[in-house]
């Protein structure tokens, strides 16, 4: 039970306005119907993607690792065309976003090396470790 902060009298919880004289509570929350609604868990029925985690894997593992081996060996041999191999397997960094329909994603992993292989690591430690990575619709890939 609270108290009108003008009038004094006693306002039901719940209530935004004062009843007696209409004075608007100072401390109402706008949000407080939303944060009195149960929070509903479905245990048993999680929805999952429709896309295997072991192809996404294996579609940003591949590309990383080539990109990985090629750079290196193109700086220790000072080589151009080997240079041009890891630029080429470096635009396939991004074809695991396209595969879980992730379309800008997959432009920008595409267009940066993976976020400068910064993100093709997140998504990774994503997909192998915390299992948290997502389709487009939001449905975790297991």
């Amino acid at each position: 039970m609270r108290y009108c902060e003008k009038c004094g009298s006693e306002i039901p919880d719940g209530q935004k306005f004062c009843s007696n004289c209409g004075a608007p509570l100072v401390n109402a929350n706008p949000f407080e119907e939303i944060l009195q609604k149960p929070i509903i868990k479905k245990e048993g029925n999680i929805k999952e993607s429709p896309k295997s985690r072991l192809t996404c894997i294996i579609l940003l593992v591949v590309p990383l690792v080539w990109v990985m081996i090629f750079s290196t060996m193109s700086v220790s041999l000072d080589n151009a065309l080997l240079s041009n191999i890891s630029a080429f397997g470096a635009l396939f960094l991004g074809v695991h976003q396209f595969y879980v329909g992730k379309i800008k994603m997959g432009i920008l992993f595409t267009l940066t090396v993976g976020c400068f292989l910064i993100g093709a690591i997140v998504v990774l430690i994503k997909l192998t470790i915390t299992k948290t990575f997502v389709d487009s619709e939001g449905l975790p890939i297991l």
